[in-house]
């Protein structure tokens, strides 16, 4: 796992000097813990942000479903702020008609009504959580049990580290 996570950093800081990223979306493909997608919208500049962030959003929402289209199941993973991003993103896959599983682990104070209209429309999960600490169950990464809580929060500090 911390291999995995020193190569994301390295690539996240050789993106970041021409850019910063301004949404980062974290996604598990097939259960593959291992090797987590960490990808995101890259800040234009204030105004660009207002008039274009839609677009940015959508443009990240046709790369993560050509990368994805073919996986059983696929974990997003993202916190309140990057909230808007992943919902552009989930209706990419609902208009291109991505019909397996889908689950989304949010990280929030409060959850946001229209990804949960979104995901009940499509028969996705969808779960927020207040504090990482409280995310139950666990994963299997680089051959270790390791808890899931555990396993968001490392992914979570490393995309702080890429913003």
């Amino acid at each position: 796992m911390k291999k995995i996570l020193i190569l994301l950093l390295f690539i996240g800081l050789g993106m970041v000097s021409f850019s910063g990223l301004d949404k980062v979306i974290i996604a598990v493909s097939n259960g593959d813990y291992d090797n987590p997608i960490m990808t995101g919208t890259v800040s234009r500049g204030g105004l660009a942000n207002k008039v274009f962030g839609w677009k940015k959003d959508k443009d990240l929402g046709s790369q993560l479903y050509s990368k994805l289209n073919k996986s059983e199941s696929i974990l997003f993973i993202v916190e309140g702020y990057d909230t808007p991003a992943l919902i552009e993103i989930l209706k990419y896959f609902e208009g291109s008609k991505y019909e397996n599983k889908i689950d989304i682990i949010e990280v929030s104070k409060t959850e946001n009504d229209k990804l949960r209209k979104l995901v009940d429309t499509n028969n996705w999960k969808y779960t927020s959580y207040v504090d990482v600490g409280t995310i139950e169950g666990n994963v299997k990464s680089e051959g270790e049990e390791t808890s899931k809580s555990d396993y968001v929060k490392q992914l979570l500090d490393l995309k702080k580290e890429l913003k």
